[in-house]
């Protein structure tokens, strides 16, 4: 009951920011325009959004489903070994996915739009920067901190919001320095906020003498390798690598159409600025309902049910909850 009390919170808080982000991101693009051409926004919202969403999703989501089935059985150094792998996965895939945006694909007149290459660069650094964080986002996820994620994420989208709209007022030509900046300014921002929660969080649980997460400390996140304890867990391990390989294909179904124009020009970056705009509200419904739902219900069918265990095998309480 725990469980399903917490996914359907899980769930609500979801759609909130959901809304709150398809709002701010409206507000945003509609202040922007005023300041900027059509194609430095096509250049911004199509070309690097989809450059980090690409390397943020297929280095993270894999591990983050893995990590988060029967997270109860879990033997967390080890999961944790295995979390701070998708640092290395994020460097494998963003360096070349950089070279690609930047060497290979169309890029921006750079008399007209100047520090493209910089906008490439800090869009890979800030995933790379926002992974620093990923062990305490599966631990607060695996221990129902569900307002958490909520409260961060929105933050950090509000920063950026709101840095981008000063900034690109004070400095209309040098917008894509301005949306790195901001990029950079609002990862930064969801690092450091998740290791300050949990820092206070756990000094809390320790004067309560009751901590119900598996770190005493921040310094339990530093990996540690040893040859007969805490090496990584083989079975999540194999299950990531199956999760990272549908990743791939989940990527390339949300996000086809942009790939298609990016990798064949067949818009040019101003018709990707006016494309962004109505795909985004033609979209509003799958983003505020179906996303929450499918992330909240994976939550709780993975913890509530043993992965590759017959039913029968299974708890019956478990069993009559998830039906």
């Amino acid at each position: 009951k725990n469980l399903a009390t917490t996914a359907a919170k899980s769930a609500s808080y979801n759609i909130i920011l959901q809304v709150a982000t398809r709002i701010l991101t409206f507000v945003l693009n509609a202040y922007i325009l005023r300041h900027i051409s059509k194609n430095v926004l096509g250049v911004i919202n199509v070309r690097l959004v989809l450059l980090y969403t690409t390397v943020q999703f297929l280095s993270r989501e894999g591990f983050r489903r893995a990590c988060l089935s029967n997270s109860k059985a879990h033997n967390w150094p080890a999961v944790i070994n295995l979390v701070w792998l998708c640092l290395p996965v994020s460097a494998v895939i963003g360096v070349p996915l950089g070279c690609l945006w930047i060497f290979v694909l169309r890029t921006p007149d750079p008399e007209v739009m100047p520090n493209y290459t910089m906008g490439v660069c800090t869009t890979v650094t800030c995933v790379m920067i926002e992974l620093l964080a990923e062990p305490l986002y599966i631990i607060g996820q695996a221990f129902h901190y569900v307002r958490l994620k909520v409260f961060i994420e929105g933050g950090s989208l509000a920063l950026r919001c709101i840095l981008m709209s000063v900034l690109i007022t004070l400095y209309p030509s040098s917008a894509i320095k301005v949306f790195s900046v901001s990029q950079i300014a609002a990862s930064m921002f969801y690092t450091c906020a998740f290791y300050v929660y949990f820092y206070v969080e756990i000094g809390s649980s320790a004067q309560k003498k009751a901590n119900p997460l598996p770190i005493k400390s921040l310094a339990s996140l530093v990996p540690v390798y040893r040859p007969s304890k805490y090496k990584i867990e083989s079975s999540t391990a194999r299950l990531t690598w199956s999760f990272m390989k549908q990743t791939v294909i989940k990527q390339v179904l949300t996000e086809g159409e942009r790939y298609v124009m990016t990798l064949f020009n067949v818009l040019t970056f101003a018709e990707e600025g006016v494309y962004d705009a109505v795909n985004n509200l033609g979209s509003l419904a799958a983003r505020f309902i179906f996303q929450p739902i499918e992330e909240s219900g994976y939550l709780f069918f993975a913890q509530v049910l043993k992965r590759d265990v017959d039913v029968s095998n299974q708890e019956v309480e478990d069993v009559t909850l998830s039906a």
